[in-house]
């Protein structure tokens, strides 16, 4: 409890108790994903000729139908990454908007099937190379 309260009591402590907080919130590997799929979407919602924020019914459609176009198995992950983007910037979120984020799902992932995997490579096969 007593760092608890040095911490709380101290501008300077709770600057680099936020930074830290900041840096464990998503995994190294998770932070350069997110930003790729939000570069991305700014890129493609540019070129669709929209602002990439907020989002409108257009955007996530028009995007969602590249990223399909695309043959992108994680176009799901482009939206909710743009959706996160959208709320923390302060936008509402509308059922509209909720409804064609539901829609560009389901188009999204309809008839992907399973994921391609490697063959199978055994350990004592190694050795034959």
């Amino acid at each position: 409890a007593k760092l608890a309260r040095a911490v709380a009591g101290s501008e300077d402590l709770m600057a680099t108790a936020k930074k830290n907080f900041d840096q464990l919130v998503y995994a190294k590997g998770t932070v350069a994903t997110k930003a790729a799929h939000w570069k991305l979407w700014q890129e493609l919602a540019t070129a669709r000729r929209f602002k990439p924020l907020p989002l409108t019914v257009d955007s996530i459609l028009e995007v969602s139908c590249v990223l399909r176009a695309a043959k992108f198995r994680s176009g799901y992950n482009y939206l909710l990454e743009a959706k996160q983007r959208h709320e923390r910037a302060g936008h509402e979120w509308s059922p509209d908007l909720q409804a064609a984020l539901r829609d560009a799902e389901r188009a999204l992932t309809r008839g992907l099937g399973a994921a391609n995997k490697a063959e199978e490579v055994r350990p004592e096969w190694w050795n034959e190379l």
